[in-house]
């Protein structure tokens, strides 16, 4: 890591020589001792990386993202980012930004004991664990009934699938808890609320850390043939939930899974995970709500996926029915489900090919593909 570079583009000072200075090292003042420090005790070895402080034998490591944490006071994933950002030249474009987030772990988060300390704690204090189980009976009951209202046939099928917990008190109360992994470590979690809340967010995110992330990514590293990136967890569910009811159906041969991004504002982070995942899979499309087709296309040109539409009369993925979900495993799929929905769609492709043939070369004109 280019620490000098680093230390002058955040004005920070420095020195590279006096009493505390070796040769081949810089100074600065020691973050963890802060004021008490006089002057600058903490070394920093350009070779090695490894950095103490003279004051306190306690304030020592050889990682640059605790460091940088202590300097700037970011998180982890954040300084996870400043570390590869200035171990590499500094790029140009988006597009070589992004090779460089892409080049170390084939654009995967590289995690180290602070990622991992931080998915214990989440674990075992009183967040994760202590939210309830959804049941069919008793106090959760409503819970339940949310998911059914939202049309999943089988709500338990979705709460053990996706792990989804649900709060009763606190500051997540009345919210359906949905756990954010990465690398089979807990990141954090979001929130759905199960009504409108007046004074918060429909959904209420544990950390600003998950939009480092995306959903269901653990499942999505082993591929299918078709990947949908929506804005929301629970469309996203929605969606991927969907895959598994037509698995099993020959007249649905195309495998699909889902994803989200967690809003229409998309992280360098989340463009690296989502540029590599799609390798995994045959086609990749972008699902956003209705309105936010400028974002969709954004996201679609950065990745190199191509933009879904919605159906007419729908605001969201999450709305869709299960005709329309059909869609998404059948080779006729294109992003466009036309006017009429897929009832006539379907029936075209039975009486009318010649239509069908008319419809798909209108979308192709008129389609986004970046």
């Amino acid at each position: 890591m280019d620490w000098q570079r680093f230390l002058d583009e955040n004005n920070i000072h420095y020195v590279t020589r006096g009493p505390n200075t070796k040769r081949g090292e810089l100074s600065i003042q020691c973050p963890m001792c802060g004021d008490e420090d006089p002057s600058e005790h903490l070394g920093i070895n350009l070779q090695t990386g490894k950095w103490g402080c003279h004051r306190d034998a306690g304030h020592r490591g050889k990682s640059s993202r605790t460091l940088i944490k202590a300097i700037l006071g970011c998180s982890s994933p954040q300084a996870g980012f400043i570390v590869k950002q200035y171990s590499h030249s500094d790029p140009d474009t988006l597009e070589a930004a992004l090779a460089v987030l892409e080049a170390d772990n084939n654009g995967t988060i590289e995690h180290d004991e602070d990622i991992a300390m931080q998915a214990r704690l989440q674990q075992m204090g009183p967040q994760f664990k202590d939210f309830n189980r959804i049941k069919t009976r008793g106090i959760t009951q409503r819970f339940f009934e949310y998911l059914q209202n939202r049309g999943f046939e089988n709500p338990q099928f979705v709460i053990d699938r996706y792990d989804l917990r649900c709060a009763l008190t606190g500051k997540y109360k009345d919210r359906i808890i949905i756990p954010i992994r990465h690398n089979d470590e807990l990141i954090g979690w979001t929130s759905r609320a199960l009504g409108k809340p007046l004074n918060a967010p429909r959904y209420l995110a544990s950390s600003e850390d998950v939009k480092a992330f995306i959903f269901n990514y653990d499942q999505l590293k082993y591929g299918a043939q078709r990947l949908i990136i929506t804005e929301g967890p629970f469309d996203a569910i929605r969606v991927d939930n969907h895959n598994f009811i037509c698995e099993d159906r020959l007249d649905y041969p195309i495998s699909f899974r889902a994803t989200c991004t967690f809003g229409t504002s998309v992280t360098v982070s989340q463009i690296a995970l989502l540029r590599a995942l799609k390798k995994n899979f045959n086609e990749t499309w972008v699902l956003f709500d209705h309105g936010a087709e400028n974002s969709a296309n954004d996201l679609a040109e950065w990745i190199g996926a191509k933009v879904a539409n919605l159906p007419d009369n729908y605001d969201d993925p999450g709305e869709l029915d299960n005709e329309e979900l059909d869609y998404f495993g059948t080779k006729l799929f294109q992003g466009w489900w036309g006017m009429g929905g897929l009832s006539q769609l379907v029936k075209t492709r039975q009486s009318n090919v010649k239509g069908i043939a008319r419809s798909n070369a209108w979308w192709k004109r008129s389609s986004h593909k970046p």
